[in-house]
């Protein structure tokens, strides 16, 4: 099967493999290399594409004559595919599981930012602009000085804005005004 000769040492050398050596090679190493590899992976696909690519580095290789063992370099590079190929997979699984929150999350925020438009536009124009430049992060003074109010009344005016807005958004406020209402749902303005 395999062509041999002796180093200067001593040591048995393998030569390449003539094509009749392959296919008798590839025969005898597949079946209990595709088993280690399917109890590895548990999937007959991946388990076949594992030892396919195990045997194409093997056959690759310039010089088998230094691997004494080939199974044991098959099953060795088989089971370093199959590592690669669980990290690489996990990786995937979360980045995947990691978008779909996203968009879940993005959707979701979507549809709160219309509600909170929707109770905003309810408001006198002054509240609107209080709650607004309080959830963009702005300064009292700012914030006084858009709606034309001394400074020292936008903390009580804030906090009168607020509660029409948790009145606004009350179940029994929203069946009042908009004939729907979302049970449970709470949506808090942050600033």
């Amino acid at each position: 099967m395999v062509n041999e000769g002796r180093s200067k040492e001593g040591r048995v050398l393998k030569t390449r493999f003539s094509e009749k050596d392959s296919r008798e090679f590839f025969e005898n190493e597949y079946p209990p290399l595709y088993r280690y590899a399917f109890y590895l992976t548990g999937e007959q696909g991946l388990a076949e594409d594992i030892c396919q690519e195990a045997f194409i580095r093997w056959f690759s290789l310039e010089r088998t004559n230094e691997i004494e063992m080939p199974r044991a370099w098959l099953k060795k590079v088989l089971s370093r595919l199959a590592i690669s190929n669980y990290r690489h997979q996990k990786v995937r699984n979360a980045v995947e599981t990691r978008l779909a929150d996203d968009q879940i999350k993005y959707v979701d925020r979507g549809f709160e930012q219309l509600e909170v438009e929707d109770i905003l536009s309810h408001l006198p124009w002054r509240d609107q602009i209080l709650l607004k430049m309080k959830m963009a992060g702005s300064s009292y003074q700012e914030m006084a000085e858009a709606a034309g109010i001394a400074p020292g009344s936008v903390g009580t005016l804030l906090a009168r804005a607020y509660k029409k807005v948790r009145q606004e958004y009350s179940e029994e406020g929203r069946r009042q005004t908009h004939g729907m209402s979302r049970p449970g749902k709470i949506v808090t303005l942050h600033g």
